[in-house]
């Protein structure tokens, strides 16, 4: 059934002004989410301390909407924005993300009783996570005799995410399709996916990325340079709105776009 887009994205703007968000001066409320970034980004060094090293959320296999052919698409923790309708909300967090499958788990309560630090609960009859506390050991993974507990978020080297990736390399060639790497937002793990895409392209693969291209600095440069195909998230094109509604800032976006 054919949708009428002028129509859908009358309806979509509705929808995102009746979110209310917080009415922070702008600048501020700017300096609060660099702030949140900068926290997470320090966070990141006890999972990849390196650039060779990035925190990857998911790698998912014959994608057919990101990119040119049948293409892998390497999921990167971390995003700064704040958009309500995220189709990847574990991917927020610069750090591995606990999952809890409600309908698999039948609140045994081993993992309330094997989490180091206390950060897993079960009250009134709901299993309740203190993400604060959790620490993201994945003890209550591996205990979970339900496999109702998954951790979002993986630590690879370049070598070893290529190494995942290639394994697909047979559709690329047929269908001209190749790598994609998404998020999350890729700015937040830029030079990550920089060797990575490097180093596929030295393997003939054909890279992409999809990015909000929200952030400022040099990343999003570098990123332009090394893909050979680039798709950008604009999440709205009013800046009042976007900003509102995810704390994106349209005259970094334009800016980016125009450096490049």
């Amino acid at each position: 059934k054919k949708i009428n887009c002028t129509k859908f994205l009358l309806y979509f703007t509705k929808v995102c002004d009746t979110i209310q968000m917080e009415n922070v001066y702008r600048e501020n409320d700017y300096q609060k989410v660099i702030t949140k970034m900068r926290r997470e980004e320090e966070g990141m060094e006890q999972f990849a301390p390196k650039p060779e090293a990035g925190l990857i959320c998911n790698i998912q296999r014959f994608c057919l909407h990101d990119g040119p052919g049948i293409r892998t698409a390497v999921f990167l923790s971390g995003c700064p924005l704040t958009c309500p309708w995220c189709c990847n909300p574990e991917a927020e967090k610069l750090r591995p993300v606990l999952l809890h499958d409600r309908k698999g788990c039948a609140l045994c309560g081993l993992c309330t009783r094997n989490c180091p630090s206390m950060a897993v609960s079960i009250a009134d009859g709901f299993w309740k996570l203190d993400s604060g506390r959790c620490t993201a050991c994945g003890r209550c993974v591996d205990i979970c005799p339900h496999d109702a507990l998954e951790l979002s978020g993986r630590v690879y080297s370049v070598e070893e995410a290529a190494e995942e990736v290639l394994k697909d390399r047979a559709f690329y060639d047929k269908s001209g399709g190749g790598v994609t790497i998404s998020g999350g937002e890729v700015l937040m793990q830029a030079e990550f996916a920089v060797k990575l895409a490097e180093y596929l392209k030295k393997s003939g693969v054909h890279t992409a990325c999809e990015t909000t291209a929200a952030l400022p600095g040099s990343a999003f440069e570098q990123l332009m340079v090394t893909m050979d195909y680039m798709m950008i998230d604009i999440k709205h094109y009013d800046a009042e709105k976007l900003w509102n509604i995810c704390h994106a800032d349209l005259q970094i976006i334009s800016g980016n776009i125009k450096a490049a």
